[in-house]
Order: C-alpha cells, then structure tokens, then sequence
C-alpha cells in the first residue's frame, strides 16, 4: 500500500492528488459499506479493507494541512458548493445502515 501512496504524492497538482484522495476514499466506503460488511466473516470485518476509507481520510487530511494556501486560493464559491455537496449526501443517510 505504501509504493500507491507514494506514486500518489508524486503528484503535483494538489486538486488532482486530493480529488484521487477523494475518489478513493468514497471508493472504499462504498466498498466497506456493501461487500465487507455483508458478507458476514469476522475476519474480513476487522481487517483494513474494512477500515480503508478512515486511513484514506486521514491521509487527504494531512495532506490538506501541510498546504492550507492552495485551497484558500479556490475562492469562495467552492465553500458555497458545500452545502449544495452535503445535501444529498444528508438526505440519503438513513437509508444506510451503520
């Protein structure tokens, strides 16, 4: 998993690497959410294909930190596109069962 990690901060446009970042993380989620759960083994369960998109995330957040001033110079129409983000995301949360 490292050497992925690694081509992946060879990057250097930081919208590219934390949109990959992004899709990965939903990617993975979406994964966990569908075909680790469901299938039942305790093993598979507790393992880090199960906990990917909580490692993913972490990473994208660190990398987030390290250089706040790319994402401030987006302006602030991407803050105002946010919400627009979260509201179909909240609205089909409870279909999913945690």
């Amino acid at each position: 998993m490292l050497p992925i990690l690694v081509e992946l901060f060879r990057i250097r446009r930081d919208l590219w690497r934390r949109g990959i970042l992004i899709a990965l993380v939903v990617a993975s989620a979406l994964l966990s959410q569908f075909f680790v759960q469901h299938s039942g083994n305790a093993r598979l369960i507790l393992s880090l294909a199960n906990q990917l998109q909580f490692f993913l995330a972490g990473i994208l957040l660190v990398d987030i930190y390290l250089e706040p001033a790319q994402i401030l110079r987006l302006g602030p129409r991407i803050a105002d596109g946010v919400p627009l983000c979260w509201r179909p995301c909240s609205e089909y949360a409870p279909y999913f069962s945690w």
